[in-house]
């Protein structure tokens, strides 16, 4: 209605869509467009290839589809949104300046020797390292070399505390350091629906962008280069993850729970004769499952990750990056809602009181026992209200130089 109005207004000769459907029916003609692919609803495999046409989840039996419309149309539980990835390659050499700045890393790059800087991940010990065990893929300058990144984010904003969803984006790294890293250049290739997480089930989700990503390095996809005018064949490899805590431990496969371990270097055979002691991992997330046992054997690791059917992925001297600014974010972020008292963001929970008992260390925070309820001593950093309101002041009025913070107001 809104868009019928708007034409009504504009002048003779105006060319506005006439609803959201033709909008994505000139992007699907661009080649803007995803694949729609159904996921079981208790995360066990995608209905895609072999289970393309089933109606049922082979290992859990729940049913594919949640209900049936009006129209008759059979509504599926869950839909991953796929971009596939060689057309958004092959676009980066539409356009000649764009084709011309994918070599940069090769052709303009300017170094000095003794000068041990990091202005660019081609500075990296990974990515030179990379180059000396491929030297097929490092002599093509215009191969793309991508880094993934991956997070949750709550599409309703606060209307919605409950449900979920998340992205993965790729970055490729070929280009300028002061444009490899903005968002024209971000490839959105997942979009994961779901109330919550997927967490360690998120392999189930990966597949066809995996798939892809073998099917890049192996074969490689015919492009055309406006900057030199030809054809040639363009392969890729995907060099890292970044990601925060929680995602790097899914991602990784190495728990970022329980009991940690003294951390210590393995080589590429160690870590995969670890994670060959792993047996028996299925991806699920039905109620009231067990939860599997953890050998001893397995040590922290808790599944071979998806990354390794990458054929180069053993090679990689660094597969998984923490992402220093999102971590110290989140720790702000805890930090404040404790302080605060805000529910849903607060640290300082009954459990982790609990949890100090039984460690028997500061014990003028333990639970004390009221009848048949227990009572939370107020800690040291515990805020008035008069206290609470001159901090919401001091957070409105702060202000950082441009570029240094974000609005933390």
């Amino acid at each position: 209605m809104m868009i019928e109005f708007i034409k009504d207004i504009l002048p003779e000769g105006e060319t506005l869509l006439k609803s959201h459907y033709e909008a994505k029916k000139v992007l699907w003609d661009l080649g803007l467009g995803y694949e729609s692919i159904h996921a079981c609803k208790n995360d066990c495999i995608l209905f895609w290839k072999e289970h393309e046409k089933d109606d049922m989840c082979p290992k859990c039996k729940e049913s594919r589809y949640k209900r049936v419309n009006v129209k008759g149309k059979k509504i599926p539980h869950k839909v991953l949104r796929y971009f596939p990835l060689k057309p958004r390659l092959q676009r980066l050499f539409i356009n000649r300046k764009t084709a011309s700045e994918m070599r940069w890393h090769k052709e303009k790059r300017t170094t000095d020797p003794e000068e041990k800087v990091l202005r660019h991940p081609i500075d990296f010990e990974a990515w030179q390292e990379f180059d000396k065990k491929h030297g097929w893929f490092a002599d093509e300058p215009r191969n793309v070399r991508l880094g993934l990144a991956s997070d949750g984010f709550k599409p309703f904003g606060n209307m919605s505390t409950t449900y979920s969803m998340k992205t993965v984006i790729l970055i490729p790294y070929n280009l300028l350091p002061w444009k490899c890293m903005k968002e024209p250049f971000f490839m959105m290739c997942l979009f994961i629906p779901g109330l919550k997480s997927p967490g360690n089930d998120i392999d189930v989700y990966l597949r066809p962008l995996i798939d892809e990503l073998k099917d890049l390095w192996e074969d490689g996809v015919e492009t055309y280069d406006a900057s030199k005018k030809e054809n040639f064949q363009l392969h890729a490899t995907l060099l890292w993850t970044i990601n925060d805590f929680p995602a790097y431990g899914n991602l990784s496969r190495w728990s970022t729970k329980d009991k940690m371990l003294e951390p210590k270097h393995l080589s590429d055979d160690d870590i995969l004769t670890q994670m060959e002691a792993i047996k028996h991992v299925e991806f699920e997330k039905r109620p009231n499952t067990k939860k599997r046992k953890v050998n001893v054997n397995e040590l922290n690791w808790r599944k071979k990750s998806i990354f390794f059917e990458l054929s180069y992925c053993r090679t990689l001297k660094l597969r998984c990056n923490l992402d220093v600014i999102h971590i110290e974010k989140n720790i702000c972020e805890n930090v404040i809602g404790t302080i605060m008292n805000i529910e849903g963001k607060i640290k300082d929970t009954p459990k982790a009181r609990m949890d100090l008992q039984n460690m028997g260390i500061r014990n003028e925070l333990w639970l004390v026992p009221n009848g048949d309820k227990y009572m939370v001593p107020p800690a040291c950093y515990t805020l008035s209200t008069d206290e609470k309101k001159s901090l919401c002041q001091w957070l409105r009025d702060v202000n950082f130089p441009d570029g240094f913070a974000s609005n933390i107001a």
